[in-house]
Formats: structure tokens, C-alpha cells, sequence
């Protein structure tokens, strides 16, 4: 499949716990905020694992993001106040994500 799991336009919300394997992109937040995201794993199989499009204001903590692409922010969601990683999140890359302070992620 293409994607995984993926919100629009929402606001207020939980996204844990979940398994995504073989999709293009795992995890796709667009146009949302004040996501809980916790607990969440994206295979090797993924292309990109988080992909965030104009998303604020969610925090990510306990995540194993695997695949090739790590999280991808995009517009609003870069910033280095846009969102908050509370640790403890594993991937192979961030890209144009300053917010992310995990050391894992690199």
C-alpha cells in the first residue's frame, strides 16, 4: 500500500501502539496538531516512516521509525518549536525536522 496509517485536517488525537510495514510511507500526518504519537514501529519494509505536512504541535516519544526515510517534515512542521520529541525515538534519518532532539535519531 502507499500509506499506512494517515491523518488530515484533525485535530486532538492519538496515533500508538501500531505496526506498518511495506508502505511508502508508514505514518502520515497532514494538516493536524495536538497528536500523541507513542509506541509506534515502521518496518524496514517502509519507505519512509513519519512523514509530517504542515502538522504542529504533536509530541513523539517511544517510536521505532526503522525504514530508510525516518520522519520527513515538511512547511510548518520543521521548525524548532513546531513539534516536541519527549525521547526515546529510534530512526534511521530526520529530515528538515529540528525539533528532533532524540540521539538515536540521526
Amino acid at each position: 500500500s502507499y500509506i499506512g496509517i494517515s491523518v488530515s485536517g484533525s485535530s486532538g488525537g492519538k496515533i500508538q501502539n501500531n505496526v506498518v510495514g511495506n508502505a511508502a510511507i508508514a505514518y502520515m500526518l497532514r494538516n493536524s496538531s495536538q497528536f500523541n504519537i507513542k509506541g509506534n514501529t515502521a518496518l524496514q519494509t517502509s519507505t519512509v516512516a513519519m512523514q509530517l505536512l504542515n502538522s504542529t504541535f504533536n509530541t513523539f516519544q517511544n517510536n521505532n521509525f526503522y525504514s530508510l526515510g525516518g520522519i520527513q517534515c515538511t512547511y510548518s512542521s520543521t521548525g524548532k518549536q513546531s513539534n516536541t520529541d519527549l525521547g526515546g525515538n529510534i530512526c534511521e534519518a530526520n529530515q528538515n525536522c529540528n525539533w528532533v532532539t532524540s540521539q538515536s535519531c540521526r
